[in-house]
């Protein structure tokens, strides 16, 4: 029989592959499984199988801190860099954000006002590059030799989309929850028959963990290794799950956006120079898109200035 456990971002799915065949099969921290011998096995949400299957899930509360985790790991954004404007088009051309990306560019490169600024009576209008670059010749000509007025669309060739545009476009994600890519990606998991749901909090709460643990193999008849390494080990990878959750920069991701948000209602003007464009999207989602024209946000007193 073998188990899927379902890649979900923010969680560290080997861990929880580790632990569960250490627990069942092994009972021994050092033993190294070959693919085969495995019972629990990680896989992609899109590789379906007819295996009983276990997922981490999440709820709105949380999606702060997987958006940003998924856009952080790897290669593709530093982590001490919260601006996301430089290369985005290839930070953000990853499985998790890749659907997002085609939406993001038709928001980045809609025409800029500049346009209807210099706009003679006779010219078209025109509301994105593409039709901009439709345009006569002759207008082209003027807009380029007259006024220097020839922006160029976001692409592979000019990826540094500004931060608000992309603000912008995030914040949908915490505006409801069925927006949000991981959300409508997990869907088709969550109605198979043979799952168990672990929670993101009890992933990161050790005692919930362990219970889910207990649970899993008792659902799917699963019999634990008895030897005295078992109890000691699983002991060890409690203080490895404790020294993770301590080490996780991202933790306090919403705190910091509520507190945020708390200073704003009380009228308190701080930095928020250092927030994410995640943290950002998701404090213009609770506040009805008061940042969405708002290029570079350095403090509260801009949102301030827009309260009623």
């Amino acid at each position: 029989m073998k188990i899927d456990i379902i890649y979900t971002a923010g969680v560290p799915f080997a861990y929880l592959e580790y632990v569960l065949n250490t627990t069942y099969i092994t009972g021994d921290l050092s033993v190294k499984l070959d693919e085969q011998d495995k019972i629990f096995v990680s896989k992609n949400y899109r590789q379906s199988s007819d295996n009983p299957k276990i997922l981490i899930t999440y709820d709105q509360s949380q999606l702060l801190k997987v958006s940003e985790l998924s856009l952080t790991k790897d290669r593709l954004v530093a982590r001490d860099d919260p601006g996301l404007g430089k290369d985005t088009v290839r930070q953000l051309d990853n499985e998790f954000y890749r659907e997002e990306l085609a939406g993001l560019l038709d928001l980045a490169n809609v025409i800029p006002p500049m346009y209807y600024t210099i706009k003679a009576d006779s010219w078209p209008d025109c509301k994105t590059l593409h039709e901009f670059y439709n345009l006569p010749d002759e207008i082209l000509e003027e807009c380029r030799i007259q006024f220097g007025f020839f922006p160029e669309p976001y692409g592979e060739n000019n990826p540094d989309i500004p931060k608000n545009v992309i603000r912008k476009h995030l914040t949908k994600w915490f505006v409801d929850i069925d927006n949000h890519p991981l959300w409508r990606s997990l869907q088709s998991v969550i109605n198979d028959e043979y799952l168990h749901i672990v929670p993101f909090k009890d992933f990161y709460n050790v005692q919930k963990f362990l219970e889910h643990i207990e649970t899993i193999g008792n659902v799917l008849k699963l019999t634990k290794v008895e030897k005295p390494e078992v109890a000691r080990n699983l002991r060890d990878m409690q203080h490895f799950c404790e020294d993770f959750i301590r080490r996780d920069k991202f933790i306090n991701l919403k705190i910091i956006a509520d507190n945020t948000l708390d200073n704003i209602s009380n009228r308190r003007v701080v930095n928020c120079n250092n927030h994410t464009v995640i943290q950002e999207a998701y404090i213009n989602a609770k506040l009805g898109g008061l940042l969405d024209d708002i290029e570079d946000l350095r403090s509260t007193r801009e949102i301030i200035r827009k309260l009623p």
